[in-house]
């Protein structure tokens, strides 16, 4: 009940918002930017670049909201606008070859993450661009190597190669960081 009630206000918003009603632009807008700039944030390790391409990215949602078909929810339409755009803004990022990336079993690496917040944010941000897009649509944003692989234009042993090889990279620092301070 709740969610066909959403469907109904999201209907109605879109509707308004075709019509150019401001009050409807700014609810929409309200109501999708601070996730989307949280997203894009993690994307391009820059706050300014990320608010840039957000206000392009909602231009281009506002421009094709008639194109819109509810076949996905109007939050995956919008994030995907919002990849795209920083994808156009940062370039197609360049993929290493790898011969054969070295997978740990994940059972093998105990890490506290919560006490490590601020040295894994700053490691993702110091990660190679094409790495780190691949990590944060897949382990922060949901994607499958499907869809990233679709979305970034590689194959889906190359988004799961640069995924494995973002994981290594951010062990390898936040290790080094661990017995610098230890």
């Amino acid at each position: 009940m709740i969610n066909q009630k959403q469907n109904i206000e999201t209907t109605e918003l879109i509707k308004q918002c075709l019509k150019n009603k401001p009050w409807a632009q700014r609810k929409l807008y309200d109501q999708y930017a601070q996730a989307m700039f949280n997203s894009l944030v993690r994307m391009s390790g820059n706050k300014e670049i990320a608010k840039d391409v957000l206000q392009e990215s909602f231009i281009k949602v506002f421009k094709n909201l008639g194109q819109f078909k509810s076949n996905s929810t109007l939050g995956a339409w919008i994030k995907k606008i919002c990849i795209n755009t920083m994808i156009t803004e940062l370039g197609k990022p360049k993929f290493q070859s790898l011969e054969e990336v070295d997978l740990l079993d994940e059972s093998e690496v105990k890490i506290d993450f919560t006490k490590e917040v601020e040295a894994i944010h700053h490691a993702i941000k110091e990660l190679p661009k094409g790495s780190r897009m691949v990590l944060n649509l897949f382990l922060l944003e949901g994607m499958s190597h499907e869809e990233i692989a679709q979305i970034l234009q590689i194959s889906v042993s190359t988004s799961k190669s640069q995924y494995h090889r973002a994981k290594k990279i951010l062990r390898e620092k936040l290790q080094t960081e661990r017995n610098e301070a230890g």
